[in-house]
Formats: structure tokens, C-alpha cells, sequence
């Protein structure tokens, strides 16, 4: 039975991450990619050129994963390698053309979805839900810091 808010959360968390999740999905098949490797190239579109073991890190896996789907996606045209000017050891990747065309057609096809999802919401609603996600996200990223 759920009766703390802490309990309610607990319970309502996981089904909304598992539709964001059903819908990257969705998104990965049409982009014709694994959803690893989504992740992979939407992390670099937003931090443009990286070195992989900070990608690796911002994706929560380790370097060997991080280099298998990087070598898919290097294969495929969608990212390129190439060594850190000041460090030789340090292996940067980021996006190619075609891996750029790649994450903006996953990102407006985000866009839009959210855009719809917002829509149906009177704006008020839509601001106490936003200032919700933004006092959950500084709640999550304080209690991860502990």
C-alpha cells in the first residue's frame, strides 16, 4: 500500500522514466541506432567535442563500453576520433555532419512530442509542472552529491 509522498514518488518515478524510456526507444528505431548509442551522440551534441573517458563518465558506463559503441559510430559516419593536441593518450571524439543531421532529427522529433505533451496543459499547470521537474532535478543532483 502507498501512503508516504516518499512512497508515492518511489512508485510514480520508475513508470514515468519507463515511458521517456519507451519513447527514446521509439526514436532509436527510426534513427536506425541502438539507444546506447543515442545517448551516446545526443551527450555529444550538447557537449560538442569530448574525451571519451569524461563521456564515458557522463554516461554512467565504462571506457570499453564507451569504445565499442564509439567504434560503431565511428563506422557508421556519425562521430570521428581523433587525439588531444596537448595529450596523446587522450582519444577526443565528436560529431560529424551526418551525426549532427542525426541527434537534431531525434531532438525535434523530442521537441515536438514534448511540445504536445505541455500543450494539452493550461499554462499554469505547465508552470507548477515545470518548477516541480526543476526542484526534483536540484533535489536529485543535492541527494546524488551526498
Amino acid at each position: 500500500m502507498v501512503n508516504t509522498n516518499a512512497d508515492r514518488a518511489a512508485a510514480i518515478l520508475p513508470q514515468i522514466l519507463g515511458i521517456v524510456s519507451r519513447e527514446d526507444q521509439y526514436q532509436s528505431r527510426n534513427l536506425e541506432l541502438t539507444v546506447p548509442e543515442l545517448r551516446f551522440l545526443n551527450v555529444l551534441f550538447w557537449k560538442e567535442e569530448c574525451p571519451m573517458r569524461s563521456l564515458s563518465d557522463e554516461l554512467h558506463v565504462t571506457p570499453p563500453s564507451a569504445t565499442i559503441t564509439a567504434d560503431s559510430l565511428v563506422h557508421r559516419g556519425l562521430i570521428l576520433r581523433k587525439e588531444d593536441k596537448n595529450d596523446r593518450r587522450i582519444v577526443r571524439v565528436g560529431l560529424t555532419k551526418k551525426g549532427k543531421s542525426t541527434v537534431q532529427k531525434f531532438v525535434a522529433a523530442r521537441r515536438k512530442r514534448w511540445n504536445e505533451i505541455m500543450g494539452s496543459l493550461e499554462i499554469s499547470d505547465q508552470k507548477i509542472l515545470m518548477n516541480s521537474l526543476q526542484s526534483l532535478l536540484s533535489l536529485l543532483k543535492k541527494a546524488e552529491a551526498t
